[in-house]
């Protein structure tokens, strides 16, 4: 086949032929800064202040000393230029009440927490050497100035999941992607990872995410994880959690997920889409303990006893004891022995080389029988 033709013929790319198309290999452990994500390593647990800060700096600042308190290992923000994420005269979800003059639009709402380039780096500032600060851009603005202020990571947020020019400018500064898939099709994802590695970029994290605000905890299909990791080389994976309390996310954990994302808030209370499924300080530090615990308890697959089990196999488990006193010299029979604990005896599954035996001693009544009792069947072997 003409290698030309393969490449340039019009037929061959409707047909999806493309020699062109880079395989989908991506790194298995991903590296933000300090912190190794994936397979082997604690889950990264990501505080998304998002809109939370109202647009109010000091409030930005007190939510990441907040998240910082909480063990976040990364505070999140959102980047984006309100006219580019929203059509201001658009009929949204919310242009039935600003008709009737009961609530603001999505564009007002998103206008009122836009930071600027100069704010953002400020509070980029204000984190740096404290822990990992990233935002999402959603427009291609965005990610220049992100870039410009030599951001660490970046997220693609779900809503751009199909926004692949956007995609393909975050991809090539060749920084690692956290790209969230809510309300995606297998296929598309892969269109995505497509575009990464077309920019030759190894290293993306996929996040399940089921974008609704705040989600039903069985809307969440954590079983996703799965599908991606399987469908992409082990790549790590993880999920983005609007539900309610922690118990998705612990639940995530116990699946494998190596990252999780939860809204962060001072107050649920305040006035703002996110705050009502966002976690408080507290609440986040006790999801970091949760997470720890679930991820001990994990293990490494082997079925084993425990080192601490050892004692709980002698206490508990049931081995041979005698049903009455034997006397030196007798055989033993099936009526002499009975089944108990403490394992100081034989188990069970030798009593067909037991039966038949000669005692070498008197052995009192239940007590247990040993091999050191034993004197092989009568007559020898």
């Amino acid at each position: 086949i003409d290698l030309a033709q393969v490449i340039t013929d019009k037929t061959f790319k409707v047909n999806g032929i493309d020699k062109t198309n880079p395989r989908l290999e991506f790194n298995k452990i991903v590296r933000i800064k300090d912190k190794s994500i994936g397979t082997g390593h604690s889950a990264f647990l990501i505080a998304e202040i998002g809109l939370n800060h109202n647009g109010n700096m000091v409030l930005a600042k007190e939510l990441i000393d907040a998240a910082i308190s909480a063990g976040a290992d990364a505070v999140k923000l959102q980047s984006y230029k309100a006219k580019y994420r929203v059509a201001e005269h658009g009929k949204t979800s919310r242009y039935v009440e600003k008709v009737l003059g009961t609530e603001e639009t999505d564009y007002e709402m998103l206008k009122k927490s836009e930071l600027s380039k100069e704010q953002t780096a400020e509070l980029f500032d204000y984190a740096k050497d404290r822990t990992i600060i990233f935002s999402a851009p959603f427009d291609l603005e965005s990610a220049d100035e992100l870039a410009e202020l030599g951001v660490d990571c970046y997220k693609i947020a779900s809503f751009d999941l199909v926004n692949l020019p956007l995609i393909r400018k975050v991809a090539s500064t060749n920084k690692p992607i956290i790209i969230s898939t809510g309300m995606a099709y297998l296929s598309e994802v892969q269109d995505a990872l497509m575009e990464v590695a077309k920019c030759g970029n190894p290293n993306v994290i996929l996040m399940q995410c089921t974008s609704s605000y705040p989600c039903p905890p069985e809307s969440m299909n954590i079983k996703a994880i799965d599908t991606m990791r399987l469908a992409f080389n082990n790549l790590p994976v993880g999920i983005s959690d609007h539900v309610i309390g922690d118990m998705v996310s612990l639940g995530a954990v116990a699946r494998g997920a190596n990252i999780i994302e939860k809204h962060f808030t001072l107050d649920k209370e305040m006035e703002g889409p996110d705050h009502i499924l966002s976690m408080l300080s507290a609440e986040f530090a006790e999801m970091k303990e949760r997470v720890i615990i679930v991820e001990k308890s994990l293990g490494d697959g082997i079925k084993q006893p425990s080192a601490n089990e050892v004692a709980s196999i002698i206490r508990f488990r049931k081995t041979m004891y005698t049903k009455h006193a034997i006397k030196k010299g007798s055989v033993i029979n099936v009526d002499d022995i009975i089944y108990t604990a403490p394992a100081y005896g034989i188990y069970s599954k030798y009593e067909d080389i037991v039966i038949g035996q000669i005692a070498t001693e008197d052995i009192a009544e239940n007590m247990p029988i040993t091999w050191g009792v034993l004197g092989g069947p009568p007559g020898g072997l």
